[in-house]
Order: structure tokens, then C-alpha cells, then sequence
């Protein structure tokens, strides 16, 4: 990660963005840790992989022992809270999920969760990422991925004779940005493959569309998330790669009319994927 630029912000509002979102998967999936991952075993260490706010682990620490060793890794220390408001069994640092282990932490934890790469992993490769989280995992540790599909996007009206042009247009468009720069989304549909293909029982593959009941806070949330990029990536990119189109103004001008049609009563939704699988005992 550490050689790629991040296409959102760290500011308060991409933390309240992460707050909300990740609020809206336990809403969603109804837990945190699957449950095929077994939590009775003493003195359990557990790694949150790319952990932002590192508000999965924070949530998680009320549910287990306070024996429970619980390390949060991200790139960035930027979106941490104070230290003097982490639980006592909590510990946050930074680390690149690409690059090498520390060999301090190498086959150290039992179970190793990581979510919300996809704007992350490029060229259809999460093969680095994954080789990452299996060097950090005991033989016999469990692996659980969140991962949002971006190739299953979709706006879905509340009346299906509502035309959404701008919505459409903003998705070719985007979709040509991304994909220039190697965000595609097939290997998404393809994580349990890829957990086999690196050693892993897969224990569970589930895909969860986003239930009606929060298509409006993850619209929401979806335009947050738009708008960050457009600022922090999409705009910046027309004057470095000498794009006359569409404009910065035009992109703009084009997400503006997205937030018109979505106040229409048209939802911006995708689904949640999530793969749980161990890594062989030795």
C-alpha cells in the first residue's frame, strides 16, 4: 500500500464514514467475528488487518475476555483515537499489508481479520494480501475477510419507472477511472477460490445484498464516499494526466446530479461478501 496513493481522505469526515459503515455491517451480518470461528481457547490473539479507527476491534473487546490480546494494524496512524481511550487489551500500530511480516508477528495469531480493500487491491492480485495474512496466522488460525463488491454496485429506485441518467452516467465514468488504474472486482466473486488456492479451508463464503431497511444510511454512506474520492483522487488526476474529459467541473457537476436523483428515492447499493477460512495445522 505504501506505494500506491489512497483514494480517500483521513480527515474527521473519512472516520465518521468508517464509524458508520462499519456499524452498518454488524447491522447487516449481525456479528463480528463469524460465527465459525471458535473463541474459547485461553489467552486468544486476535489481528485486525487494515483496522482505520480501529473501531472493529474497540466493538469486539466488549464481547471477550480481557485476556484476549487484540492488535490492529493500518498504513496509517492517522485515524486512531487517543491511546488513553483504547481498552486495556487493545494495541494499535502501523503496518503495510503488503509489504513484508515482521518476523516478531510471524504465525503469532490465532485469528486474522481484514475488510474494505477493494479500493485497495489492484490488478485483480489480493495474492500479496493474502500471503501477508497467512504469514501472521498459527497454524490453525482462522482468516476472515469483509470485503464491499464494488462489481455488484447498483442504483435501485423506489419506483422502477424512475429513469436515472446522471446515476448511469457517473457509473460509466467512474467505472473507466477505476479501471484504469487497476480497481476491478472479479477476484471479489472469487475469494473463497483464492482462499483455497493459498491453503485455506474455506469454513463459509457468504454474499449479503444491502436489506432495504439501510439502503438509505448506505446511500448515504456510498455518497460520502464519492464525493472523498472525487476530491481526493478523481479531481487531482485531471490535471496530472492532462484529461480534458470529462472536466473537474464536469465530474462535479455530474456526482451533484447523482445526490439529486438519489433524494428522489433512489438507493446506492452493493453487496457484502465474507469468506471465513484456517490455515492448516502443522
Amino acid at each position: 500500500m505504501s506505494s500506491q496513493p489512497y483514494v480517500f481522505s483521513r480527515n474527521a469526515a473519512a472516520s465518521v464514514r468508517l464509524y458508520f459503515q462499519h456499524w452498518m455491517w454488524r447491522y447487516q451480518t449481525g456479528y463480528l467475528l463469524h460465527p465459525e470461528i471458535p473463541l474459547d481457547k485461553e489467552g486468544l490473539k486476535i489481528a485486525d488487518i487494515a483496522c482505520g479507527t480501529g473501531i472493529w476491534l474497540i466493538e469486539l473487546a466488549k464481547t471477550l475476555p480481557a485476556a484476549t490480546q487484540l492488535d490492529g494494524y493500518d498504513i496509517s496512524s492517522a485515524q486512531f483515537p487517543p491511546k488513553e481511550w483504547w481498552p486495556k487489551n487493545v494495541n494499535l500500530q502501523t503496518l503495510d499489508a503488503l509489504g513484508a511480516v515482521p518476523e516478531e508477528l510471524v504465525g503469532k495469531y490465532d485469528v486474522v481479520h481484514v475488510g474494505l480493500l477493494c479500493v485497495v487491491v489492484r490488478n485483480e492480485d489480493p495474492a500479496p494480501v493474502l500471503k501477508h495474512l497467512m504469514a501472521l496466522l498459527k497454524p490453525g488460525g482462522y482468516l476472515q475477510w469483509d470485503e464491499n463488491d464494488g462489481g455488484s454496485a447498483r442504483a435501485t429506485p423506489v419506483d422502477p419507472a424512475m429513469a436515472h441518467p446522471h446515476t448511469d452516467r457517473w457509473a460509466i465514468q467512474s467505472k473507466s477511472w477505476f479501471t484504469a488504474r487497476g480497481f476491478t472486482y472479479k477476484w471479489i466473486s472469487e475469494l473463497d477460490k483464492l482462499f483455497t488456492k493459498h491453503g485455506l479451508q474455506v469454513l463459509s463464503y457468504r454474499r449479503l445484498p444491502i436489506s432495504s431497511d439501510i439502503a438509505k444510511p448506505w446511500t448515504d454512506m456510498q455518497l460520502m464516499a464519492t464525493e472523498d474520492i472525487l476530491e481526493q483522487a478523481i479531481i487531482p488526476s485531471c490535471s496530472r494526466d492532462g484529461s480534458a474529459s470529462p472536466s473537474p467541473d464536469e465530474w462535479r457537476e455530474m456526482f451533484q446530479n447523482v445526490v439529486g436523483e438519489s433524494k428522489q428515492g433512489m438507493s446506492i447499493t452493493m453487496d457484502m461478501v465474507v469468506v471465513v477460512g484456517r490455515k492448516a495445522a502443522q
